[in-house]
């Protein structure tokens, strides 16, 4: 359950929020209601900060047209601020877009450098956009930084940069592949409920897995991955890679063995 909303101020509740989005909390149809008179309130005396907690609001209900209403309308009123370029990465880092994320973390960061939130998050984040060189590229930033402290991404982002070095796949690549997975998807109003990304191998082969969860009977899955590999085919018919493998899954049964595969 969500925490109470106490009297406080928006950053307070901004920050309560982002909690919820990042434990997988679902709040009551009441705490939501309390949430939005807060964030109603605020759009007459604070209407950047109450268009990025309606934002965030609409992210928890999955309402991704008003979500990215109010936290454009934000931008809108200061494109440059901390908040609203963290809060809307964070937005649609919970739909799984993660490279649409990438862009404004990085724009959140470079709002405010040396922020070690988002240095982090920026590491993460890259990985999961299909950045691997840039997301190595963060990392060894991140460890100047921070040299006695190893980034919990580190061994992953170091892996998949000497896979993806050895079977010349760029980031453009995956990001393509990734941003096929995420269209086709959301063309039916469907969104992530996570994502993980590891390398796997048997006997005769390693491969870059990418798997997104989807929350669907298990038959409508294997339907989507059946239409994401004939999308994925003709997307890279011109510049094919081998050895990166992206599907969709679910938890409400078994996992899905139907494989989308580049």
């Amino acid at each position: 359950m969500a925490p109470p909303i106490a009297k406080s101020s928006s950053d307070d509740i901004l920050d309560r929020l982002n909690e919820i989005l990042r434990s997988g909390q679902t709040p009551t149809e009441l705490e939501l209601a309390r949430y939005k008179k807060e964030a109603r309130k605020l759009l007459s005396t604070q209407p950047l900060n109450g268009n990025i907690m309606l934002g965030a609001l609409a992210c928890l209900e999955c309402d991704v047209d008003k979500m990215n209403k109010y936290h454009l309308a934000a931008l809108a009123i200061d494109p440059n601020n901390f908040s609203a370029l963290r809060n809307y990465a964070a937005s649609l880092a919970n739909i799984g877009n993660y490279p649409e994320s990438l862009k404004y973390t990085v724009r959140a960061y470079k709002s405010r450098p040396g922020s070690p939130e988002l240095l982090s998050r920026a590491v993460s984040v890259s990985v999961y956009a299909g950045h691997i060189r840039e997301a190595l590229d963060w990392l060894e930033q991140w460890q100047r930084e921070n040299p006695d402290e190893e980034h919990e991404a580190a061994e992953l982002v170091r892996d998949l940069a000497a896979f993806a070095k050895e079977l010349a796949i760029s980031d453009s690549q995956m990001e393509s592949v990734i941003k096929t997975g995420i269209q086709t998807i959301n063309e039916y109003g469907i969104y992530s409920h996570g994502v993980s990304l590891r390398l796997v191998e048997d006997d005769e082969s390693e491969w870059l897995s990418y798997v997104i969860n989807v929350e669907r009977d298990v038959d409508e899955v294997v339907n989507l991955n059946i239409e994401l590999a004939e999308r994925i085919a003709a997307a890279i018919q011109d510049e094919p890679i081998s050895g990166f493998v992206l599907r969709y899954t679910t938890r409400r049964r078994e996992a899905v063995d139907a494989t989308s595969c580049a």
